[in-house]
């Protein structure tokens, strides 16, 4: 059987960093059906800095139970 590669796409975390982590709840599922639809099966959601990242002291709209 062929290894076939799986993507993780991280725009939504990487990408918070452009934006100061003001990801929307409401933009993150608008992201993630819109990579659903282009067939990536894994997203990782979370805050740039990581799981934890606003209760951290980093800035963010919201925590990443709001995101998820």
């Amino acid at each position: 059987m062929p290894n076939i590669p799986q993507i993780l796409d991280v725009t939504i975390r990487d990408g918070s960093y452009l934006i100061n982590h003001q990801y929307s709840p409401e933009k993150v599922a608008e992201i993630a059906k819109r990579l659903y639809d282009a067939g990536v099966e894994y997203a990782e959601i979370s805050h740039g800095a990581g799981i934890g990242g606003k209760l951290m002291g980093y800035p963010g709209l919201v925590n990443d139970e709001e995101l998820m």
